[in-house]
């Protein structure tokens, strides 16, 4: 997903590289850790061995503002559509627009592709909250994450 967000003019993306793992996870584990607390449902080693398996740099995107790492995200395609696996912010850049910039240059993308966009967002995640605004739906969800996926039907 090499488009830049539309918004943030400072934002860019730039490919992810194997390197760029620790970065990814202390992100990941800053934003699941209190979320699977709260959900009684952390347990470091099998959170840690999940994030181990699901990092593909050949999928993901750092977010960059003026030189510096503030994100990442990682989307995957395939004939049955796009699916959103992480999007995660530094603290004091979230709120901004960002993440929702992103999300929306996705959208377009998937809508000038006529397919579905697919996530999964842990219970309690504030963002539910964005993806239900930009036209997402609930489709499922297990004892730690709701299953959202976005048609295309708004305009």
């Amino acid at each position: 997903m090499p488009v830049a967000p539309r918004k943030a003019s400072n934002i860019s993306l730039r490919p992810a590289r194997q390197s760029d793992y620790d970065f990814a996870a202390a992100l990941y584990f800053d934003s699941a850790k209190p979320l699977l607390t709260a959900l009684d449902r952390w347990n470091e080693s099998r959170v840690v061995a999940r994030f181990g398996r699901a990092f593909k740099p050949e999928q993901a995107h750092i977010i960059r503002a003026d030189g510096d790492n503030i994100g990442w995200l990682q989307v995957s395609q395939s004939v049955d559509g796009f699916h959103l696996h992480q999007l995660h912010l530094v603290d004091r850049f979230r709120n901004r627009g960002i993440g929702t910039s992103l999300i929306q240059s996705l959208l377009e993308r998937a809508r000038r592709a006529k397919r579905p966009v697919a996530l999964n967002v842990m219970r309690g995640n504030p963002a539910i909250s964005l993806y239900r605004r930009l036209g997402f739906s609930v489709v499922g969800e297990d004892a730690e994450k709701f299953k959202m996926r976005w048609v295309g039907t708004r305009a």
